[in-house]
């Protein structure tokens, strides 16, 4: 079981946002007997997401607790204690890691700190290059020349620009813990996540018909598609099939479904947020359930940057997207 367990911890410590996973792990320290420590996991992987997670607690909460014989151990009854007081923090408060005043202060400060926001406003340019960088190379199957030969006119346009604080070239960041875009149907948001799980920023969106396919990459990426003042917005990032992430001329309509043929439609002042960090080839997947809290809560910081954004236009062009 050690083995098992130390697995998991190093794991863990390296893809902190990985529900399902910590739920395994919870499941084992409660089968190990460490059920103070399953109790934190499980709370953790509610937290992010894990229905499982949520059963078990009820569970654990719901144990018949025989009571400890007057002449049993003191460590025993200790323990015993520990635990009781654990299942009552947990129905008393629905974030066991913080403390009653609501003020952020952990009571497991180990645990809490695996909670803390993994990626930091000054990382975010080495993220986006880095994201840029292997989709170029999965596409083409080599790096770019230089990380300028990212910044081209459309079709080209892998990124609008090499983000303020950029590395002057690579190594960048392992292919491993780059930038997806993650739809959750069951509550009509759009999240921009890492591939190790940790959600940056989520958007409301307007949608219709249900798209027809799990996965998909950008495959355009277009600033003021079809003029920019109609119903596809300022800005518009193509998947497969004509389905698009765009923006749109009634934003009253955000939140709401059965509203487009297929694609998601995004407040123009959002996707313009979002754009700059997504680059051709990032992986788009429809998700089940509702993301994790984002780091980055009220929206993604601006990159910065000087923009060749009219490089990027392409005048002439009609995009029937499934708007």
């Amino acid at each position: 079981m050690k083995r098992y367990l130390d697995y998991y911890e190093s794991y863990l410590r390296k893809h902190p946002h990985d529900a399902d996973m910590r739920f395994d792990y919870a499941r084992s320290l409660e089968q190990d007997g460490r059920l103070s420590e399953a109790i934190i996991h499980y709370t953790q992987a509610a937290r992010s997401g894990n229905p499982a997670a949520l059963v078990a607690l009820k569970r654990l909460s719901l144990v018949e607790r025989p009571d400890v014989p007057a002449d049993a151990p003191p460590a025993k009854r200790r323990s015993r204690g520990r635990l009781l007081l654990l299942l009552l923090l947990f129905l008393l408060f629905p974030d066991p890691l913080s403390d009653a005043g609501g003020n952020g202060s952990p009571l497991f400060p180990s645990h809490a700190e695996e909670l803390r926001p993994v990626t930091q406003t000054g990382e975010l340019p080495l993220i986006v290059t880095s994201n840029a960088v292997a989709r170029y190379r999965e596409a083409k199957g080599a790096s770019p020349a230089s990380l300028g030969a990212l910044v081209q006119s459309t079709p080209e346009n892998w990124l609008s620009y090499l983000p303020s604080g950029s590395p002057k070239a690579c190594p960048c960041l392992p292919d491993d813990n780059l930038l997806e875009l993650h739809y959750y149907p069951a509550v009509n948001q759009l999240a921009l996540a890492r591939t190790d799980g940790e959600v940056l920023a989520v958007y409301p969106v307007a949608s219709g018909m249900p798209i027809p396919f799990p996965h998909s990459k950008v495959q355009k990426r277009v600033v003021n598609p079809n003029g920019g003042t109609g119903g596809v917005g300022t800005r518009g990032l193509e998947l497969a099939d004509n389905y698009a992430i765009h923006g749109t001329n009634r934003p009253e309509l955000i939140g709401q479904r059965d509203i487009t043929r297929g694609c998601l439609r995004m407040r123009n002042e959002d996707i313009e947020q979002l754009y700059p960090y997504v680059a051709l080839g990032t992986p788009f997947l429809i998700k089940a359930g509702t993301p994790a809290p984002p780091t980055f809560q009220n929206g993604l910081p601006p990159l910065g940057g000087p923009g060749l954004l009219a490089a990027e236009e392409t005048p002439g062009t009609v995009y029937n997207w499934k708007e």
